[in-house]
Order: C-alpha cells, then sequence, then structure tokens
C-alpha cells in the first residue's frame, strides 16, 4: 500500500471510532435520564431535597477555598435599622456594594432604601427623607 491510502486509512479508523464513542456517549446520557424500571410491587422512594447549611460568616462555603475575601471581620457589621453592609466591590465607573446578601448599584432599592453614592468604604442610602450611612469594618 503507498502512504496515501495508508494516511486515508488511518483517518478513516480515527472518524469511526470517534462517531462510535460520541453515540455511545448519547446513548448513555439518555439512558441515564430515564428512571430505572421497578420491579412489581416494590414501593418507590422519593430524595428529599434539604436546603443547603449555610456557611458560618467569614468561612467559605468551598473548604479549599478557605476564608471568603469578601467577608469583613466575623460576622457583617449591621448598619443603622436592620441593613447590614457586607463588603464594596470598587470600580470607579460601577461600584457595587453587598448589602444584605444583595448586590446593589446607585439608584437600586433595598427594603425600602435607595443607595444614592458608592463610595470606597461607605454606602449612602436614602430612607424616607433621612440619610443614612453604611460603613464597612467599622
Amino acid at each position: 500500500m503507498d502512504k496515501n491510502k495508508r494516511q486515508i486509512m488511518i483517518l478513516a479508523a480515527v472518524i469511526m471510532a470517534f462517531v462510535v464513542f460520541f453515540f455511545a456517549a448519547i446513548m448513555k446520557s439518555k439512558s441515564a435520564g430515564k428512571p430505572a424500571a421497578k420491579a412489581p410491587g416494590t414501593a418507590v422512594t422519593a430524595a428529599v431535597n434539604k436546603p443547603a447549611e449555610a456557611p458560618a460568616p467569614g468561612k467559605s462555603s468551598f473548604p479549599s477555598w478557605g476564608r471568603d475575601p469578601f467577608a469583613v471581620g466575623s460576622v457583617p457589621v449591621q448598619a443603622t435599622g436592620d441593613l447590614s453592609l457586607s463588603g464594596i466591590f470598587w470600580d470607579a465607573k460601577k461600584p457595587v456594594c453587598l448589602i444584605d446578601g444583595k448586590m446593589l448599584r446607585v439608584g437600586d432599592e433595598i427594603s425600602g432604601a435607595k443607595v444614592l453614592e458608592i463610595n470606597r468604604d461607605t454606602v449612602l442610602l436614602k430612607v424616607g427623607d433621612e440619610l443614612r450611612t453604611l460603613r464597612v469594618g467599622r
């Protein structure tokens, strides 16, 4: 056999192997999605979804990561009232703050308070006619 025919045969074999593995993977994923057949008279038990436990403040939910880089101290700083400022992601054009677990930008509202200004270490809120300042780490 000359060199070109041998290369074409090898290429054809590789393509056929790829097609076989591709279809085997598709068939495996289709069969994994179907429930297993049960024997007559056996009971089916449903899996109970338990809510994930929240990690301790300052701890990451991924154990290999160690400390959460966005946690300030051991617990979020309590603000005036019931809002807590957990962190500020500073960007001169689009700063973002984390209040009560929600990421907010200037103009967003949370619990009746409107975010007026986000600085490097403070957030200015307007609650009704009152202005409140939330601080990180203080």
